[in-house]
């Protein structure tokens, strides 16, 4: 008396009854049961360490690097992949820092984030966070990049993780962070950058500004900024001034140009017919980082362009699994 069969008819197979257990009464919380009533499953911690570093955009912090260490004079090394993990290290432990720095806002507004849902611990998260700045500041050191921007790349994130709700123009230190990683990743050559890796640094700069303006749409009721669609063009106006500089009519930059505005066409197509889905919309934006590295590089290795360009791929197919924001 008092329990029930199953629903599935498992032969043999017994479940506590919710009408004698309320899933808010002590002796149901001391059985494991859920809010539905049923036994509760252990926490995704894989899935939520994925989901927390956002790797499904690690694509684009290897195309950042690439392009700036091929700009800096570098060539296809194992350096240049110890430079990649280094920079993924990085870029997970910050995202981690920002649900960790937002686990108060998440709890009312993204009750989905990991933390909240209790897909992971605080403490855990905390842990792996820590963890991947540490051993990704290593990485940097011991190949060479330069503790100043090491530490201001560190400052950046930092930053924007703590005001980004709270200040609007934290879009610019943002965007600052990508263009610090691509300068640290520079610095490992020389400590005083090119002209040139300071404008695409800055190109970079801008496009994540603008991106991550677009991206507080998904909290203001879907709408995009006109000034957010002018600063995601910057690059391309970057790759159009290089290019009549060259004076090469038919150099492949202009491509490559032609490519990126396409994409940026089509993302902005996204938005439009799915009004409000501003997710899709960053999720492709984000995507497209890499072609900006791609047009970037693409002046001093074709080779590594065509990397850059490849990750496009790879980007849209991680962020199928693991969303992009």
């Amino acid at each position: 008396m008092g329990w029930i069969r199953c629903r599935d008819g498992c032969a043999g197979k017994w479940t506590p009854s919710r009408s004698l257990f309320p899933e808010n009464s002590t002796l149901a919380r001391s059985l494991g049961m859920n809010q539905t009533g049923s036994p509760q499953q252990k926490p995704q911690t894989i899935r939520a360490l994925l989901i927390l570093g956002r790797v499904s955009n690690l694509p684009t912090v290897w195309a950042n690097i690439t392009a700036a260490w091929f700009l800096a004079g570098g060539q296809w090394e194992g350096m240049l992949f110890v430079a990649m993990l280094a920079g993924s290290l990085f870029y997970i432990g910050g995202m981690a820092q920002n649900d960790l720095m937002d686990v108060e806002w998440d709890r009312q507004h993204a009750k989905d984030r990991p933390i909240p849902r209790g897909m992971i611990r605080f403490r855990t998260a905390s842990i792996y966070c820590l963890a991947c700045l540490i051993a990704g500041i290593t990485l940097f050191l011991v190949i060479g990049a330069h503790i100043i921007y090491i530490a201001a790349l560190f400052t950046a994130i930092t930053l924007y993780n703590h005001f980004h709700k709270k200040w609007s123009g934290s879009v610019w230190i943002m965007g600052a962070c990508r263009a610090l990683l691509f300068l640290t990743t520079a610095s490992i050559f020389r400590l005083e950058c090119s002209s040139t890796i300071w404008l695409w640094a800055g190109a970079l700069l801008i496009y994540v500004a603008g991106i991550t303006l677009a991206a507080r749409g998904e909290n203001t009721g879907g709408s995009v900024k006109r000034v957010a669609l002018l600063l995601l063009a910057a690059p391309a106006a970057l790759g159009l001034f290089v290019w009549i500089q060259a004076g090469d009519w038919l150099h492949p930059l202009i491509a490559s140009v032609a490519i990126f505005g396409i994409w940026l066409a089509m993302s902005y197509e996204t938005l439009r017919e799915k009004p409000g889905k501003i997710g899709a919309f960053v999720g492709k934006l984000l995507a497209g980082m890499v072609l900006v590295d791609a047009m970037a590089c693409i002046s001093v290795s074709s080779s590594a362009s065509l990397f850059c360009f490849s990750l496009l791929a790879v980007n849209l197919i991680a962020q199928r699994y693991i969303p992009a924001t």
